[in-house]
């Protein structure tokens, strides 16, 4: 006897469409996922940048409050003295890798005020963004160079 198969098979398992589908999806995903993460770090660390800056003017105030002036201060001083975290010192306390993109922090004294520079911004659109959020508060100046891209903060 014969028997009669049926005209419809039984799918198995998924087709090569269904798995192109899916993975065009999850690339889709990777790459939005992969943007917002980029925006939300470099936003953390322009955040963290400007944190450093004024938690260094506020070090720098206190120090020529105790020493009547800006003589001799740097960042080291700064950091021996404890009027800043040690953190912003980096590794070799002088602010050697301590900005948040790994760049040194330099601080010095120009005539009656004094300056803080960071260094090896990742882009220049970056360190205008932080010049421009610090830029006129606590009677300052910022600006941008490049070539490294470094931030160089005056304050009066």
């Amino acid at each position: 006897m014969f028997v009669k198969k049926s005209s419809r098979n039984k799918a198995r398992g998924i087709g090569l469409l269904e798995l192109m589908l899916s993975l065009a999806i999850i690339a889709i995903l990777l790459v939005m996922a992969t943007r917002y993460f980029i925006t939300a770090n470099e936003s953390q660390k322009v955040n963290n940048a400007i944190s450093i800056i004024h938690g260094i003017a506020g070090g720098a105030a206190n120090y020529r409050n105790a020493h009547n002036g800006y003589t001799n201060m740097s960042t080291a001083t700064l950091v021996t003295e404890h009027y800043i975290p040690s953190s912003f010192g980096g590794s070799a306390g002088a602010g050697a890798g301590a900005n948040p993109w790994g760049g040194n922090i330099t601080t010095s004294v120009v005539g009656s005020g004094f300056t803080v520079d960071l260094s090896g911004i990742s882009n220049n659109a970056t360190c205008l963004k932080v010049a421009g959020m610090i830029n006129g508060a606590e009677n300052n100046s910022a600006d941008c160079a490049t070539n490294p891209t470094t931030l160089h903060v005056v304050f009066h």
